[in-house]
């Protein structure tokens, strides 16, 4: 008893502490030992702040909602205004100021409408760690609308840069959604100043107000240069690593969320945080606007501190009553303004005593570079992933004697060609940044693949040993005995029901003397090759990343496809030639392939209905003497689906197949769906002839996933089990239920038609070659 009573005090001991720590954690904490920034670096945030602000205003001349002071803008200067009619949701909305006066030009992005959808998008739009992005991770759906802008506004920003003599600095501005794009446009215009001029880094400045975390720790860092993080006491955006999605759809009971995520993190430890490359965090130098303290009632006058923080860096949630008005962009602009004022102050008195400063102003740029080279030195000594340490960073003397010489002459027209190639080239400039995905995750995908398959295996020996459905396919068995007769130099042909090729039996000879399960861990290898060739093929037509491991995925962790090479059945042997034979074609190997495919109709012979397309396929355009066919690349909007009459006849094959005879995957796949559908056998391993196509038409279909995919899964799914049902009544049960069976078949015939169909209607048609470029002849079918 007194064990118990000393255990339950310590507990209560501890969950005192933390309970104390916790609450008595203020914001302040997070740069009680940063420096106190200076007026001349925190001089353009109020007026950033400003110009956030206007983006809300419908007219600049007469505003509604001006703050105090108003906006000190000039209406005339404001270049252009863009609205959420004109973004179509693809970024919020923004305008383009040319401040005059201070040699500025300014983009200023608006924050989270939580009245629109478009904004929620974006944050739901987040492939967080499939894709590296300049050696680190970003939010995806922040990435893609800062390269959307960029695409819309570069050559009006190059522009203005050019006409107003390429002195003025270029800024970009943005309050919380709108800082995550302003810090990731920021990020991919440093990469390639070229494409707006040459513009120096020096001059290319992001002020992120109240930021989202949008970028890993090895970025934030190496960016802190160009990006300044403005962060108001205990704003809880900057600080929760909480995906933005899972913070914005708990807006209406967000201290909740807080208080969740405060208790989680509490027991995360410093160091795994660090370790982990794709926890995002706020970018670059922070600006921390503190303004209250423990246990003091009311505001204080403001100071603003700066740093830039490895270790430590707003990682802790403040359980605060503020932590959500402290994200507001009217308080910040507020804040942000008197402490501008009394940092002024003070440095009027000084200079009125007459005593120098404690930091001169050329020493303070000092102290700043300095700043960002022990940032990036402490990231390489806490292994920070994929930190770059200041000798790895090029300088900006380095970079200019790397670049090749630019032709001054512009009228010739190789310049005039290549300024016209860059006009909206920012997403291939982008796809530059981007790396594969990490080849440990590929691997591990496969290998926990293996080990589930390898796992069914062991399963499926007890569950025919102890059930009385068996998991074994009663075909296995037929193989098996085949090949023991082959091993014993008999024919296969005298096992009574083996009407299969003989090298079905031979593959399992080692049935007889390794294992019984040798054929099933046979077939399971086959089905990962099948996998592994769906990757090949999607990748030379470039096909994303993360569309290629969505298409992997789905044969791989497919609960039908894998318990079928588990099972034993060899149809992932056939698949994988057939997959293979596209293969070789895709790499112009003719030969090869042909002799692939009299192999695969030897062992099953339903391949041969792949021959017809195969010929129409073969087309002498595209298979020239000496050259490798051209691949058609993937895109986001291909051709239309070339239309096919509705009317139904006995010609289905031959209609589909000279339809779609040049988009090849596609047509394998709508002709062996509607091969096994309107056969008059069918049993459940013919599916899998379809299911291994399936993953690479996906990356080409327009269809909705919510409800139209969706809906076609159910279908097909709940038509296919209704038909088993009665199908294992009939065999296992032997009731008499052939009326029954019937029925669930036609059901089962009209769902298989009306998926396809459903198919046919939202795939985007895409040839799998091009034209050589000296190619006279022309393709009236594309």
């Amino acid at each position: 008893m007194s064990v118990s009573c000393g255990a339950e005090c310590v507990v209560l001991l501890g969950c005192s502490r933390w309970a104390w720590k916790r609450c008595s954690y203020v914001g302040s904490d997070d740069s009680e030992t940063w420096p106190l920034a200076t007026s001349d670096e925190f001089e353009p945030v109020p007026r950033v702040c400003r110009l956030v602000l206007a983006v809300y205003e419908t007219d600049l001349r007469q505003p509604q909602f001006p703050p105090d002071g108003g906006y000190r803008l000039n209406p005339d200067w404001v270049l252009k205004r863009v609205t959420y009619e004109q973004t179509l949701g693809r970024a919020p909305p923004y305008l383009i100021y040319a401040d005059h006066d201070r040699k500025e030009i300014v983009v200023a992005i608006r924050g989270l409408n939580l009245a629109k959808e478009s904004d929620y998008q974006l944050l739901l739009n987040n492939r967080l760690g499939m894709q590296m992005f300049d050696g680190g991770y970003v939010h995806y759906g922040l990435l893609k609308s800062a390269v959307w802008l960029l695409n819309e506004e570069s050559q009006t920003l190059k522009r203005v840069w050019e006409e107003t003599g390429r002195e003025y600095q270029m800024i970009f501005a943005g309050h919380s959604l709108g800082s995550g794009v302003a810090a990731l446009l920021t990020v991919v215009l440093v990469n390639h100043r070229d494409r707006l001029g040459g513009i120096p880094r020096s001059k290319v400045r992001c002020y992120a107000v109240a930021p989202a975390r949008c970028m890993s720790l090895n970025l934030a860092v190496k960016y802190a240069d160009v990006i300044h993080s403005i962060v108001l006491q205990d704003d809880f955006l900057p600080r929760t690593a909480t995906p933005l999605e899972d913070i914005f759809k708990s807006i209406f009971c967000l201290p909740c969320l807080l208080f969740i995520v405060c208790l989680r993190d509490t027991f995360i430890p410093e160091g795994r945080k660090l370790r982990d490359p794709r926890r995002l965090y706020a970018p670059g130098r922070m600006y921390h606007i503190v303004e209250r303290k423990f246990y003091r009632c009311g505001r204080f006058p403001p100071e603003v501190r700066t740093a830039i923080p490895v270790d430590g860096r707003f990682e802790h949630i403040v359980l605060s009553c503020n932590a959500t008005s402290d994200h507001g962009i009217i308080w910040l602009e507020k804040e942000a303004e008197k402490a501008l004022k009394i940092m002024r102050e003070n440095k009027s008195e000084t200079e009125t005593m007459t005593v120098p400063p404690k930091i001169q102003k050329l020493e303070r740029l000092q102290t700043i570079k300095k700043e960002h080279k022990d940032a990036l030195e402490k990231a390489v000594s806490l292994n920070i992933p994929h930190a770059v340490s200041t000798t790895d960073e090029p300088t900006e003397k380095e970079k200019t004697e790397t670049e090749p010489p630019q032709a001054n002459n512009g009228d010739s027209p190789k310049a005039k060609s290549e300024s016209s190639s860059r006009v909206t080239n920012w997403d291939e400039l982008v796809e530059k940044l981007f790396r594969t995905m990490n080849l440990l995750k590929t691997h591990t995908i496969f290998l926990i693949s293996a080990i589930f398959r390898v796992g069914l295996i062991l399963y499926g020996e007890w569950q025919d040993a102890h059930m009385e459905v068996r998991y074994t396919d009663v075909d296995y068995l037929v193989f098996s005995d085949a090949a023991s007769l082959m091993a014993s130099g008999h024919s296969p042909y005298k096992r009574t029901t083996y009407r299969y090729s003989p090298l079905r039996a031979f593959l399992l000879i080692p049935n007889s003397f390794l294992s019984r399960s040798w054929g099933k861990f046979l077939f399971s290898a086959s089905d990962l090759f099948i996998g592994l060739f769906i990757c090949i093929i999607l990748k030379q037509r470039n096909v994303p990343e993360d569309l290629c491991t969505y298409s992997v995925l789905i044969w791989l962790f497919n609960p039908f496809t894998f318990t079928i090479g588990t099972r034993g059945n060899c149809e992932p042997i056939v698949c994988a030639m057939i997959l293979w034979i596209v293969i070789c074609l895709m790499n112009g190997n003719v030969v090869q392939a042909a002799c692939w495919y009299g192999l695969v109709v030897h062992f099953r012979i339903y391949p041969i209905i792949y021959a017809l397309p195969i010929i129409l396929f073969l087309d002498p355009r595209f298979f020239q003497s000496g050259l490798k066919p051209l691949l058609c690349d993937w895109a986001s909007d291909q051709g239309k689906t070339p239309q096919i009459n509705s009317e139904v006849t006995d010609q289905y094959d031959l209609v589909l197949v000279f339809c779609f005879s040049k988009d090849l995957l596609f047509c394998f796949f709508v002709q062996t769906v509607a091969f096994v559908a309107f056969n008059k056998v069918i049993t459940a391993q013919y599916f899998v002839w379809f299911f291994c196509l399936l993953p690479l038409i996906l990356p080409w279909s327009n269809m909705k996933l919510k409800w139209q995919a969706l809906c076609c899964i159910l279908l097909w799914m709940g038509a296919q089990t209704h038909w088993l049902m009665w199908g294992y009544l009939l065999e296992f049960k032997g009731k008499n239920v052939f009326l029954q069976l019937w029925m669930a078949s036609l059901l089962f015939l009209a769902a298989n038609t009306f998926i396809l169909i459903m198919l046919i209607r939202h795939h985007n048609y895409s040839p799998v070659f091009r034209r050589h470029a000296g190619s006279k002849t022309t393709l009236k079918n594309e």
